[in-house]
């Protein structure tokens, strides 16, 4: 919980991110936020297949459309297993403005953000949120603003009736030809095809 990932390979890969709140995973919340991986990977021998098994039910059924207890479910075997074979240490303490940081856009995505408005929400300078972005996130402020509010519009286009033009102010955007642009930048087709591909 609130701790940067990232992954830098010199091939092609292909990777699942499931990203979900430790309040999900009540048995593991206290831990997950008092201890973390000594080394945060597993060797492939290490994967035991009852969590490959969950992230691709999760990836397959969509995670917003399981049920909350099934989706708990899932969550836990992958904890588990994952768990039980990583050494974990006492969690480094930080005086960053990180997790209110993403504690705060995870809430207000759907709001007209700025970087000003959020730097004074969170009383430091916008160049110090900005600089957070591109070193620790690799990308800039708008740029993850965006992705959140596509992946809100994905859950709106395949679990809703709205319209896409509604759906495109629901997630925040501020124009159609904004969200189309946006949407299919990251999507690789535009929120009416994904609509109705799934």
């Amino acid at each position: 919980p609130n701790i940067v990932h990232s992954y830098h390979s010199t091939q092609p890969n292909y990777v699942l991110t499931v990203i979900f709140s430790p309040e999900l995973v009540e048995n593991y919340h206290q831990l997950l936020f008092s201890r973390q991986p000594k080394c945060p990977f597993l060797s492939a021998g290490q994967i035991h297949p009852d969590i490959i098994n969950a992230f691709n039910t999760i990836a397959v059924e969509r995670y917003w459309t399981l049920d909350q207890r099934l989706l708990q479910g899932y969550l836990s075997v992958i904890l588990g297993q994952i768990l039980n074979h990583t050494e974990l240490v006492e969690r480094e303490k930080t005086v960053s403005f990180l997790p209110e940081l993403l504690t705060y856009l995870s809430k207000h995505f759907m709001e007209p953000l700025t970087l000003d408005n959020l730097a004074h929400h969170l009383g430091v300078s916008k160049y110090q949120i900005s600089r957070f972005f591109s070193q620790k996130i690799g990308c800039n402020f708008s740029t993850y603003l965006n992705a959140l509010r596509v992946q809100h519009a994905e859950k709106l286009l395949t679990a809703t009736d709205f319209p896409v033009t509604e759906i495109c102010y629901l997630a925040g955007f501020e124009s159609l030809s904004t969200f189309y642009r946006v949407f299919s930048q990251i999507n690789g087709i535009s929120p009416t095809a994904y609509k109705k591909k799934y």
